[in-house]
């Protein structure tokens, strides 16, 4: 007899239930996410030279507005 057939069953729907604190987490990580994209865009146009600092942080909060898209 396989080990996977000794397995207890989980009823599926217990897990569909979620609660205000991990919806608040969810949230809380997003908006952590997008505070760390301008800041990102900023590192970025430190490495590269001054005439291109203003294209770095376009393109990180171009990127930053397509994946919010998807």
């Amino acid at each position: 007899m396989s080990s996977a057939a000794s397995l207890p069953l989980t009823n599926p729907a217990s897990f569909t239930e979620v609660g205000y604190a991990s919806s608040g987490f969810i949230i809380w990580g997003a908006a952590l996410v997008f505070f760390m994209i301008p800041g990102l865009g900023l590192v970025y146009s430190g490495l590269s030279r001054g005439k291109n600092a203003l294209t770095m942080v376009t393109v990180s909060m171009a990127a930053a507005s397509i994946v919010t898209v998807q």
